[in-house]
């Protein structure tokens, strides 16, 4: 081989394995984010929980299909007929983190479910697999509270946080029986924001690697990645959203 066509070759050759080396390690560290999540067997003293609530909060406890695993869910003022309020939880964070926010709909006439997703907690599943997977759970959870007749005459709501947040805006493509949505501290597309994850934890190579994280998104799971917009699904209604987020939001990036 000419000496002139060596270099550029060599060049090729190194830029190429370095790509399948991103590529490579931004694979693991999706599986890593989006491995199953369990509560730890030494929950912190001054933790929340249920036992705090369970004697003015009966709940009962719902399983509902989703796919080929079985979600929990645990609904709460059952007897209140203001309207349901379904509560999504932030990434890796369980339906018992929001016990307080259940308290505070309870206490003002209103039933509220909250869930597991895919993966999480007291749900079956061996991964969480992906932030549209969350999309996918809300809308069998939405679908099965259609198809129950005691909810049939009750108004359904959403609340989301951060993945929740997400979640309840994105599900709105699939025109389910919502009456109002609050999104708090969300973002638009799961390619987008796991490409900004990447960029958050990667000082000066973010410019490179965010790119290529959205773009192993994009391969690993298909059109969805960007399918499954929260703005796409909050223009797709005529109901009232509320978006809570601040103009500078630090941990998902800018204008989000």
């Amino acid at each position: 081989m000419p000496v002139f066509l060596l270099i550029p070759c060599l060049l090729l050759a190194l830029a190429a394995a370095f790509c399948l080396i991103v590529l490579w390690r931004i694979a693991r560290a999706h599986r890593e984010q989006f491995k199953r999540a369990d509560a730890p067997e030494n929950q912190p003293e001054e933790q929340i929980t249920y036992a705090d609530f369970s004697r003015a909060y009966p709940r009962e406890t719902l399983h509902i299909p989703s796919g080929n695993n079985t979600l929990c869910g645990f609904l709460y003022g059952a007897c209140n007929r203001r309207g349901l309020i379904v509560i999504s939880s932030g990434h890796r964070v369980s339906a018992q983190a929001y016990l307080q926010n259940m308290k505070y709909f309870v206490d003002r006439g209103w039933m509220v479910l909250c869930y597991d997703y895919t993966g999480y907690y007291a749900s079956e599943g061996k991964t969480m697999i992906d932030y549209g997977q969350a999309v996918h759970d809300l809308d069998a959870v939405l679908s099965f509270l259609e198809q129950t007749e005691r909810f049939e005459e009750l108004p359904i709501l959403l609340y989301g946080h951060s993945l929740g947040a997400y979640v309840s805006a994105a599900v709105l493509l699939f025109h389910h029986r919502v009456s109002a949505v609050v999104a708090a501290s969300g973002f638009d597309q799961p390619a987008e924001q796991w490409g900004y994850s990447v960029k958050r934890f990667s000082g000066w190579l973010g410019g490179i690697l965010g790119p290529m994280a959205a773009f192993y998104l994009r391969v690993a799971f298909g059109k969805e990645t960007v399918r499954l917009s929260s703005v796409d699904g909050i223009n797709a209604v005529d109901i009232p959203v509320l978006v809570v987020s601040g103009t500078q939001d630090e941990y998902y990036g800018g204008e989000s």
